[in-house]
């Protein structure tokens, strides 16, 4: 996984990121069908992000955020 790409396209710091621990928290979102492919990631909002994050974001904690590009999660070094 590319943590600076996903802390980048989440708009937080890399350690905000790790304290939040969302990149742990990732979902595959298999669309309806519920098929094999992954279409994107989501998480819901832990209560261990920061304040500063949530405030940047507009996020409440338990809330969903989804639209992480597989291509964040799944980076050529998983290969």
């Amino acid at each position: 996984m590319d943590m600076e790409a996903l802390a980048n396209h989440l708009n937080m710091s890399t350690d905000e990121l790790e304290e939040s621990g969302i990149a742990e928290e990732l979902e595959e979102d298999r669309g309806s069908s519920g098929g094999d492919m992954v279409y994107s990631y989501f998480f819901e909002v832990p209560e261990s992000t920061p304040p500063a994050a949530l405030k940047r974001n507009d996020w409440d904690t338990g809330q969903n955020v989804n639209g992480i590009p597989v291509w964040i999660v799944n980076d050529d070094s998983e290969e």
